[in-house]
């Protein structure tokens, strides 16, 4: 829902415990990346918590040149 080079806002379908640390993963058109994650806090919507903030920890090249790539992409012009 928003991303960041230090963090994301989720929607997962699932609350997990805040200080939880999972592994996320985020699927691309020819890949896939393992993103590491603590869990921030989570938000409740229309009665149910599957909003989340999580930190990235540790954000790999990749995981940093992706948001790079996301945030050019949404330039205008």
């Amino acid at each position: 829902m928003n991303i960041s080079e230090r963090g994301m806002f989720i929607n997962t379908g699932m609350r997990l415990p805040a200080d939880s640390v999972v592994k996320l993963l985020i699927l691309l058109k020819d890949r896939h990346i393992d993103v590491p994650v603590k869990v921030r806090w989570g938000e409740e919507i229309k009665g149910h918590y599957d909003h989340m903030g999580v930190e990235v920890v540790a954000p790999s090249r990749e995981y940093l040149q992706m948001v790079e790539s996301m945030k050019n992409s949404d330039s205008p012009g």
